[in-house]
């Protein structure tokens, strides 16, 4: 692809694959670029950490509690989509 083409997808939020798997601090530039241009930070939960994660089926939801890593509490909250984010590349 054109480095033109490249920086066109770039500014949509589509992050452009090169030969081998992207790295992490692409990823992560990925991750901010499309939270801001989507306006979704207010929705992302900084310096925390998922301990629980349980399919509704009734509700369709899913049950997340979170746990904050500077004070130690938990929170549950719920979600219609959950993706895991773990895994041998993170």
């Amino acid at each position: 692809m054109s480095t033109i083409l490249n920086e066109k997808k770039k500014k949509r939020g589509i992050l452009i694959l090169h030969d081998s798997y992207a790295s992490q601090p692409e990823i992560l530039q990925y991750f901010r670029d499309t939270a801001k241009n989507f306006d979704l930070e207010k929705f992302i939960k900084f310096n925390s950490e998922v301990v629980e994660a349980r399919w509704n089926e009734d509700n369709g939801q899913w049950l997340i509690k979170i746990r904050d890593r500077s004070t130690g509490e938990v929170v549950t909250d719920w979600c219609h989509f959950f993706i895991n984010g773990g895994g041998f590349l993170k």
